[in-house]
Protein backbone atom coordinates (compact mmCIF):
# COMPACT_ATOMS: atom_id res chain seq x y z
CA UNK A 1 0.00 0.00 0.00
CA UNK A 2 1.16 3.73 -1.23
CA UNK A 3 2.33 5.79 2.22
CA UNK A 4 0.59 9.66 1.48
CA UNK A 5 3.21 11.58 2.84
CA UNK A 6 1.40 15.26 2.07
CA UNK A 7 -1.98 16.61 2.48
CA UNK A 8 -2.92 20.41 1.67
CA UNK A 9 -4.83 23.03 2.80
CA UNK A 10 -5.66 25.97 0.21
CA UNK A 11 -7.64 29.04 1.17
CA UNK A 12 -8.87 30.62 -1.67
CA UNK A 13 -9.95 34.19 0.20
CA UNK A 14 -6.10 34.63 1.22
CA UNK A 15 -3.90 32.77 -1.73
CA UNK A 16 -2.74 30.28 0.59
CA UNK A 17 -1.19 26.99 0.12
CA UNK A 18 0.01 25.10 2.94
CA UNK A 19 1.77 21.75 2.55
CA UNK A 20 1.15 19.21 5.50
CA UNK A 21 2.62 15.89 6.64
CA UNK A 22 -0.16 13.55 6.33
CA UNK A 23 0.97 12.04 9.67
CA UNK A 24 2.13 14.56 11.94
CA UNK A 25 -0.16 17.51 10.42
CA UNK A 26 2.74 19.57 10.48
CA UNK A 27 2.87 23.09 8.39
CA UNK A 28 6.08 22.06 6.25
CA UNK A 29 5.35 25.08 3.93
CA UNK A 30 3.41 28.11 2.77
CA UNK A 31 3.02 29.26 -0.65
CA UNK A 32 1.40 32.52 -1.17
CA UNK A 33 0.29 31.99 -4.59
CA UNK A 34 -0.23 35.79 -5.03
CA UNK A 35 3.51 35.89 -5.25
CA UNK A 36 3.11 34.04 -8.33
CA UNK A 37 0.26 35.55 -9.58
CA UNK A 38 -0.44 38.77 -8.45
CA UNK A 39 -4.30 39.19 -9.56
CA UNK A 40 -5.19 35.80 -8.14
CA UNK A 41 -7.60 37.19 -5.30
CA UNK A 42 -9.45 38.38 -8.63
CA UNK A 43 -9.45 35.56 -10.50
CA UNK A 44 -13.05 33.55 -10.51
CA UNK A 45 -13.49 30.90 -8.14
CA UNK A 46 -13.00 28.43 -10.92
CA UNK A 47 -9.95 29.83 -12.25
CA UNK A 48 -8.13 29.61 -8.73
CA UNK A 49 -8.79 26.29 -8.25
CA UNK A 50 -7.25 25.11 -11.79
CA UNK A 51 -4.02 27.65 -11.01
CA UNK A 52 -4.27 26.42 -6.91
CA UNK A 53 -4.41 22.61 -8.20
CA UNK A 54 -1.52 23.16 -10.74
CA UNK A 55 0.47 24.69 -8.46
CA UNK A 56 0.18 21.62 -6.13
CA UNK A 57 0.57 19.28 -8.31
CA UNK A 58 3.81 20.70 -9.59
CA UNK A 59 5.20 20.87 -6.50
CA UNK A 60 4.20 17.35 -5.18
CA UNK A 61 6.08 16.29 -8.46
CA UNK A 62 8.79 17.81 -7.41
CA UNK A 63 9.54 15.54 -4.71
CA UNK A 64 7.67 12.38 -5.78
CA UNK A 65 11.18 10.70 -5.88
CA UNK A 66 12.07 11.58 -2.64
CA UNK A 67 11.17 8.72 0.13
CA UNK A 68 10.29 10.66 3.12
CA UNK A 69 8.11 13.38 4.20
CA UNK A 70 11.44 15.39 4.41
CA UNK A 71 12.97 15.39 1.01
CA UNK A 72 9.28 15.47 -0.82
CA UNK A 73 9.04 19.32 1.50
CA UNK A 74 12.54 20.34 0.76
CA UNK A 75 12.13 19.42 -3.28
CA UNK A 76 9.12 21.40 -3.07
CA UNK A 77 10.05 24.45 -1.49
CA UNK A 78 13.06 24.55 -3.98
CA UNK A 79 11.04 24.24 -6.98
CA UNK A 80 8.72 27.07 -5.56
CA UNK A 81 12.10 29.14 -5.21
CA UNK A 82 12.90 28.21 -8.72
CA UNK A 83 9.87 29.45 -9.71
CA UNK A 84 9.30 33.08 -8.40
CA UNK A 85 13.28 33.74 -9.73
CA UNK A 86 14.00 34.59 -13.14
CA UNK A 87 15.98 31.04 -13.24
CA UNK A 88 13.00 29.02 -13.92
CA UNK A 89 13.13 27.22 -17.37
CA UNK A 90 10.02 25.07 -18.43
CA UNK A 91 11.04 21.27 -17.88
CA UNK A 92 8.93 18.38 -17.25
CA UNK A 93 11.23 17.36 -14.24
CA UNK A 94 13.96 18.32 -12.37
CA UNK A 95 15.96 15.34 -12.82
CA UNK A 96 17.02 12.17 -11.64
CA UNK A 97 19.09 11.98 -8.62
CA UNK A 98 21.93 10.07 -8.76
CA UNK A 99 22.22 8.03 -5.77
CA UNK A 100 25.40 9.92 -4.25
CA UNK A 101 22.76 12.49 -4.12
CA UNK A 102 19.90 10.56 -2.95
CA UNK A 103 22.48 9.50 -0.28
CA UNK A 104 23.61 12.76 0.78
CA UNK A 105 19.75 13.87 0.75
CA UNK A 106 18.98 11.19 3.27
CA UNK A 107 22.18 11.31 5.63
CA UNK A 108 20.55 15.69 5.83
CA UNK A 109 17.01 14.06 6.38
CA UNK A 110 19.02 11.66 9.37
CA UNK A 111 20.21 14.74 11.09
CA UNK A 112 17.27 16.81 10.62
CA UNK A 113 15.14 13.84 12.48
CA UNK A 114 17.82 13.48 14.75
CA UNK A 115 16.85 16.96 15.75
CA UNK A 116 13.41 16.96 15.98
CA UNK A 117 13.95 13.85 18.82
CA UNK A 118 16.56 16.53 20.33
CA UNK A 119 13.97 19.11 20.41
CA UNK A 120 10.95 16.41 21.23
CA UNK A 121 13.35 15.57 24.50
CA UNK A 122 14.09 18.82 25.49
CA UNK A 123 10.39 20.02 25.84
CA UNK A 124 8.12 19.92 28.63
CA UNK A 125 5.48 17.90 29.53
CA UNK A 126 2.82 20.55 28.03
CA UNK A 127 4.81 21.17 24.91
CA UNK A 128 4.92 17.25 24.65
CA UNK A 129 1.00 17.32 25.09
CA UNK A 130 0.36 19.92 22.56
CA UNK A 131 2.80 18.10 20.29
CA UNK A 132 0.49 14.17 21.09
CA UNK A 133 -2.86 16.36 19.47
CA UNK A 134 -0.30 16.48 16.34
CA UNK A 135 0.45 13.14 16.51
CA UNK A 136 3.97 13.65 17.41
CA UNK A 137 5.56 11.50 19.98
CA UNK A 138 9.31 10.00 20.86
CA UNK A 139 7.97 6.89 19.11
CA UNK A 140 6.44 8.98 15.99
CA UNK A 141 10.15 10.50 15.66
CA UNK A 142 11.85 7.13 16.70
CA UNK A 143 10.32 5.79 13.68
CA UNK A 144 10.79 8.20 11.43
CA UNK A 145 14.62 7.89 12.10
CA UNK A 146 13.97 4.01 11.82
CA UNK A 147 12.70 4.26 8.45
CA UNK A 148 15.71 7.36 7.20
CA UNK A 149 18.11 4.77 8.06
CA UNK A 150 17.01 2.07 6.62
CA UNK A 151 17.23 4.43 3.41
CA UNK A 152 20.67 5.44 4.28
CA UNK A 153 21.33 1.22 4.74
CA UNK A 154 19.94 0.84 0.80
CA UNK A 155 21.23 3.65 -0.90
CA UNK A 156 24.72 3.27 1.22
CA UNK A 157 24.86 -0.55 -0.59
CA UNK A 158 23.60 0.90 -4.18
CA UNK A 159 26.87 3.74 -3.52
CA UNK A 160 28.94 0.76 -3.14
CA UNK A 161 27.58 -1.69 -5.91
CA UNK A 162 27.57 1.04 -8.40
CA UNK A 163 31.37 1.98 -7.60
CA UNK A 164 32.63 -1.81 -7.43
CA UNK A 165 31.03 -2.10 -10.88
CA UNK A 166 33.10 0.71 -12.58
Amino acid sequence: MKIRHLSWKYESDKGLLAMVSAATKFVLGIFNICDLFPGFLEMSPAQKCIVQFGIRQKLADAGASEGSTTGKAKEAKALWDELLSEEFSEKTSRGAMSAEDKLARALEDFDAASQKLEEYLAMDDSEKRIAAKFGVSKTSIEKEIATIEKRVAKLEKEVTDSETEV
